[in-house]
């Protein structure tokens, strides 16, 4: 072969097959070998073992290790990596290290009828927990290994470790490359992993659903809970839109300020009122709520605009988020529709939308009339809008 293989696809197919994958992590191109830890057999724990340092970590939710009885090690980073005690099995190993040992626990971890009783502490496996929202939550090895796992329709628990070189150092990004040419190994990027979670796992669960009849007329709001972090979002919902090709959407971020108390910073409200509007207008729509950043965290911006050092491009700029945009995204599709004519003149929204599975088929201006200078000046030079459009 005379090219690296690459995708999310195929590597998920590898660790079902038992076989492992690089995982690469952008910020440093340092790469992990990843298994799968219900197919560690001895052979490939071995591999990993000649061909990482020989630092081993498993990865797991925490809810594993709390049914294990595996506490956490003492530590003060709270955004590295939660190592847990280390731990062997409690038959058939003697000292735990070799790889044949170090399998058994390994597979021990992954089988879900195993007890407390069946592990020894302190050992010589390393436990490492990963947050619950994986690698959309950190974006770390531990939760792109349990996000792998996960995705690939296997137990959430899966052993990494670093590749490194003859001499010890650490592999960089050539070297993996070459390294996964003559292992004939998957190699993807945790950036790749997170685009990839993003399409293809929803991340909102529909908790509630009732009828909002307003001045444009009735609609259905349909409340969704965000599992990655807790947040509650709304889709506003008029007629039947999943029966049309392409629905009018207006994906809207919460703005209490503007739309509750009337500030005459923005014109949020006014752009919640027209997307309403015109969704009515239309027969069928739908108008998706984000709901975000807090009260304290709107007042601070509006302080700050006072003194003449924000505008809203600076606000805009942290709106344009993608995590929220794909929460949309999921929000839309859930709702049996996947292309849409959005409402917008951002087109880093068409962009975060389409990532996250949503063909954006037209984007359509939502104009209403100027009502703060400093809230398009800005803007419009540094998001690519045209005037007085949201």
């Amino acid at each position: 072969m005379n090219d690296v293989r690459r995708g999310a696809d195929a590597a998920l197919d590898a660790l079902r097959g038992g076989r492992p994958v690089i995982v690469v992590d952008d910020r440093d191109s340092e790469g992990e070998l990843v298994l799968a830890a219900e197919h560690a057999s001895d052979a490939s724990v071995a591999f990993l073992v000649r061909h990482t340092s020989g630092y081993l970590c498993v990865a797991a939710p925490e809810e594993r290790w709390e049914q294990l009885g595996v506490p956490r090690m003492p530590g003060d980073h709270q955004h590295g990596a939660a190592y847990g005690v280390a731990v062997d099995a409690s038959e058939g190993v003697t000292t735990g290290i070799s790889a044949r040992e170090r399998a058994r626990t390994i597979r021990l971890i992954a089988a879900p009828d195993t007890q407390p009783a069946d592990l020894i502490r302190p050992g010589h496996v390393v436990t490492e927990r990963a947050r619950p929202g994986g690698l959309l939550e950190r974006g770390g090895h531990a939760e792109a290994t349990v996000d792998l796992m996960r995705l690939a329709g296997l137990y959430p628990v899966g052993v990494r470790g670093h590749v490194v070189r003859d001499d010890g150092f650490t592999a960089n990004a050539a070297e993996l490359r070459d390294f996964a040419l003559a292992h004939d190994l998957m190699l993807m990027t945790i950036d790749e992993l997170v685009a990839y979670r993003w399409r293809h796992s929803p991340t909102v669960t529909r908790a509630a659903s009732a009828r909002m009849p307003t001045r444009h007329g009735e609609f259905t709001v349909h409340g969704y809970r965000d599992e990655v972090d807790g947040g509650e979002h709304l889709a506003l919902v008029f007629g039947q839109p999943e029966q049309q090709a392409a629905p009018l959407v207006r994906v809207h971020r919460e703005c209490v300020t503007g739309e509750v108390l009337g500030s005459r910073t923005c014109d949020c409200g006014q752009h919640l009122d027209l997307a309403l509007a015109q969704v009515a207008a239309a027969g069928a729509g739908v108008v998706v709520y984000l709901r975000g950043t807090g009260l304290i965290d709107q007042l601070r911006a509006q302080a700050r605009q006072d003194v003449g050092d924000y505008d809203t491009a600076t606000a805009a700029l942290r709106l344009v988020d993608a995590g929220e945009y794909c929460a949309a995204a999921h929000i839309v599709r859930d709702l049996g529709i996947d292309t849409v004519r959005l409402l917008t003149s951002n087109p880093a929204k068409v962009a975060c939308l389409e990532q996250c599975g949503v063909t954006v088929l037209e984007r359509l201006e939502l104009v209403v009339g100027q009502c703060a200078a400093n809230a398009f000046s800005t803007t419009s030079g540094q998001l690519g809008h045209l005037p007085a459009v949201s």
